[in-house]
């Protein structure tokens, strides 16, 4: 425990989420996150262990006043990236945040700071405006080129636009949908099966390290994926998706109310096979939306025609001691699990 002081002279301690009282994790979880707060308060030891369970002895740590409320919050992910054909051990920068009130006061700055001398390769994929800022600030290399893809099916459940004047039209819009997207697939698909995941099964998404060349990614080894998918405490939602020319790990969520397809990793020969069955599957199970990550720039050229909508997704790299490459490290794509990581915790 480390006792720091504000710049408006309050006094916090910063220490490590252990050792805080599971009430007060409670209650800051539920106001920092309402969303994801059920997940947090009964299953953040599995979230911030990564593959590393001894993390969770000094990771998250916190900021807490000296009355015990807890004002700030920042976490790690253990992992190990390959950057220029080198294994480092590395750690995801996740759920940062500092309490409304104590903004301005100095103490963003100590709790990335303590973050940036925990691990000799740090990364941050997609982050509020804010949070960006602070990460220029403090020496963050930043890349560019993963993107998210979103292919909405029922709008009337999508949260973007639930509350939208027009909502009363929504599900008539979403007759329209559906029945575009029934037409647009009606040619039909090769059979595929659906199967749950199994700890035989995760050979199948190992990476095969001996093509890597010139690129930065998370090595997905069996040790990662059992942490992270055997080991995730809601791992029924993992589904294992298998055709002639595809494989795919999914994810069937429903998150805020709205039926999810997560597309967590892929291999394919044929992107647009793949999105016809994915979207056959959607039609089938009645899902409002299915999404995707991707930094693999030859795949994106079929997603961008295939996905409405897209958001760029910003990646930061930060170390101390490596020389990180300048350019973007895209081929092969790997960084799509990270959506494994932090995209599983939406879970009600």
């Amino acid at each position: 425990m480390s006792t720091k002081t504000l710049k408006n002279g309050e006094r916090v301690d910063i220490i490590p989420a252990i050792e805080a009282s599971r009430q007060s994790l409670a209650i800051f979880y539920s106001l920092a996150y309402p969303a994801r707060a059920n997940f947090l308060i009964n299953h953040w030891k599995w979230l911030y262990s990564g593959r590393n369970s001894q993390n969770i002895e000094s990771w998250p740590i916190v900021a807490q006043t000296q009355s015990g409320t807890i004002i700030g919050h920042a976490a790690t992910i253990p992992t190990h990236v390959i950057i220029d054909n080198e294994l480092f051990e590395a750690s995801w920068f996740v759920d940062y945040f500092v309490e409304e009130t104590f903004r301005g006061q100095g103490l963003a700055s100590i709790l990335i700071n303590e973050v940036m001398n925990s691990a000799t390769i740090l990364a941050i994929i997609g982050s509020s405006s804010t949070a960006k800022s602070v990460f220029r600030h403090h020496g963050w290399a930043e890349y560019f080129g993963t993107v998210s893809y979103s292919l909405p099916i029922k709008i009337s459940n999508h949260p973007r636009f639930r509350l939208a004047p027009f909502r009363r039209l929504l599900p008539t819009a979403d007759y329209f949908i559906k029945k575009y997207y029934q037409l647009k697939n009606r040619a039909g698909t090769d059979e595929f099966e659906l199967l749950p995941l199994t700890q035989t099964m995760l050979k199948i998404f190992t990476d095969d390290l001996s093509d890597v060349r010139d690129c930065i990614l998370q090595h997905h080894d069996e040790i990662f994926l059992t942490k992270r998918l055997i080991d995730f405490p809601f791992n029924k939602q993992i589904k294992v998706y298998r055709s002639k020319h595809s494989t795919a790990l999914l994810r069937f969520t429903n998150s805020g109310g709205s039926n999810r397809i997560n597309i967590l990793k892929t291999k394919t020969t044929s992107p647009v096979l793949f999105f016809k069955q994915i979207l056959a599957l959607g039609l089938e199970h009645d899902i409002d939306e299915i999404t995707l990550v991707s930094s693999d720039r030859e795949a994106q050229d079929s997603f961008d025609r295939l996905f409405p909508v897209r958001k760029d997704i910003p990646y930061y790299l930060f170390s101390h001691t490596q020389r990180l490459p300048a350019s973007t490290p895209v081929k092969p794509a790997r960084w799509e699990m990270i959506d494994s990581d932090l995209d599983l915790v939406h879970t009600n």
